[in-house]
């Protein structure tokens, strides 16, 4: 009687884990069905998860919220990045035609130093 009662026990344990495992499930799934279709693409599911995984978030408004800021700085981060090329680019035309100046500003000098001389 006593193994019986013991058994019974691990049981209800058992039985009491699986509902609230079931419970979960339910609640996640029914999560997954109001996700917005906006954000239906890979990155931001793994971005968001990592949210809360991370425990920055506890809601959805908080892991939008996060998911957008990371997005927005993203984008931030990549057109610095381009304005920074940019501006190498830049950088070394100005060079080049410093140097293309500055050479033929000495050829102009030596042509005419060399026609001063001629006289």
């Amino acid at each position: 009687m006593k193994n019986t009662q013991n058994t019974l026990e691990e049981y209800e344990i058992k039985l009491f884990a699986l509902q609230k495992e079931e419970k979960e499930s339910v609640n996640e799934f029914k999560a997954i069905l109001f996700f917005p279709d906006d954000y239906w693409y890979e990155y931001a599911l793994t971005q968001m998860l990592k949210f809360v995984e991370n425990k920055e978030a506890d809601n959805w408004k908080e892991v939008t919220s996060l998911y957008r800021e990371h997005v927005h700085r993203m984008r931030m981060e990549e057109n610095a990045r381009q304005r920074l090329e940019e501006a190498m680019r830049q950088t070394e035309i100005a060079k080049q035609t410093r140097n293309a100046a500055g050479l033929s500003a000495a050829g102009a000098w030596a042509s005419a130093i060399g026609i001063w001389s001629r006289r």
